[in-house]
């Protein structure tokens, strides 16, 4: 019986401890990689596990993210206040459908994160990476998506070489 008490009081601790809100403000949950000091404006699971999650502070800060929780894999930029700078945004309203992106180049690639909406609640949302050699590996979003790209798309430049704007400079900004 005295085990069964200590162990029970060992797990009471930890998971006081695990729900700390005080230890666990800078890390990540398990859906996101966003620090809860940071604000999430698109998170998602794929297939393999990992999370695709664009994480920030706007209109100061802003930064993709791609790995697990244990292991960012890439954040970019490396200096989040740099991220408005450094990406640039899409966006398309066709009838039911609501398009957006976030491209940015890192590493010899180009990057491409879609979020495709239907008003009858359909999503596809993931990442595109693209290298010279114009070989396209794709990462699709598996579960739930939280956010989306709008309230991002306020503070970036368009991106006149992406196709939702139609070629326009200033074509995701257009209501």
């Amino acid at each position: 019986m005295h085990k069964l008490n200590s162990a029970f009081v060992l797990l009471t601790v930890l998971a006081s401890l695990a729900s700390d809100s005080s230890l666990a403000a800078d890390t990540p949950s398990s859906t996101t990689l966003c620090t809860a000091s940071e604000k999430t404006y698109l998170s998602c699971e794929t297939e393999n596990h990992k999370i695709i999650s664009i994480c920030g502070a706007l209109p100061s800060a802003l930064q993709y993210r791609f790995g697990r929780p244990s292991k960012v894999e890439l954040s970019y930029p490396a200096d989040a206040s740099k991220g408005t700078s450094n990406m640039l945004y899409a966006r398309q309203i066709d009838g039911n459908d609501n398009s957006s992106d976030l491209n940015f180049t890192h590493g010899g690639y180009h990057y491409q994160v879609f979020d495709l909406r239907h008003t009858h609640g359909n999503r596809y949302t993931g990442v595109i990476a693209q290298g010279k050699d114009q070989v396209e590996h794709k990462v699709v979003c598996a579960g739930k998506v939280q956010g989306d790209l709008d309230e991002v798309g306020k503070h970036l430049k368009c991106d006149p070489d992406d196709l939702l704007n139609g070629g326009v400079e200033d074509g995701c900004h257009q209501p």
